[in-house]
């Protein structure tokens, strides 16, 4: 699932999912992205079973800041069944 994917950023999408996991037994939830987003921004803290700490956003912003293409997220392509790194344009740290 994470091929095309730099070191770093196969980091950040593992640890999404595993909070995918955590909050929903699913390895990655529909808009699990930007959920995640929400949290970085301090917008959201809840996510079906999971309450976000600062801890999580704290390591979201980590490893988001570590990705070679800026700060970046990833996002599922449905029909190709691969993720795919979007850069700085679509999500900016605050």
């Amino acid at each position: 699932m994470f091929r095309d994917l730099t070191a770093e950023q196969a980091a950040l999408a593992q640890y999404m999912s595993d909070l995918s996991e955590e909050a929903y037994c699913a390895g990655w939830m529909d808009g699990l992205e930007y959920a995640l987003w929400q949290v970085v921004l301090g917008d959201r803290t809840d996510y079906g079973h999971l309450t976000f700490t600062p801890e999580h956003a704290s390591t979201l912003r980590r490893l988001s800041a570590s990705c070679r293409v800026g700060s970046c997220s990833t996002t599922t392509r449905k029909r190709s069944g691969f993720l795919k790194p979007t850069g700085r344009a679509a999500f900016r740290l605050g």
